[in-house]
């Protein structure tokens, strides 16, 4: 992969991960106007699973770079 390659894909990347971060955020907006903080639980505990899996592989990545 060329360093043009690289860079454009790492942009893509962020460029995603940012999206998803704003759709989540909006989530936990919109359930708590409409159910206050038990909505905001139930979100949360819905994505719990995934919000792990992320934080595992940022942590691995982390790992590897130290």
């Amino acid at each position: 992969m060329s360093y043009k390659e690289g860079v454009g894909s790492r942009i893509t990347g962020d460029a995603n991960a940012l999206g998803r971060r704003k759709e989540f955020w909006q989530e936990i907006v919109s359930a708590y106007e409409k159910e206050g903080e038990d909505g905001v639980k139930s979100i949360l505990s819905k994505r719990s699973c995934s919000i792990t899996e992320e934080f595992s592989k940022l942590l691995r990545r982390l790992e590897e770079k130290l």
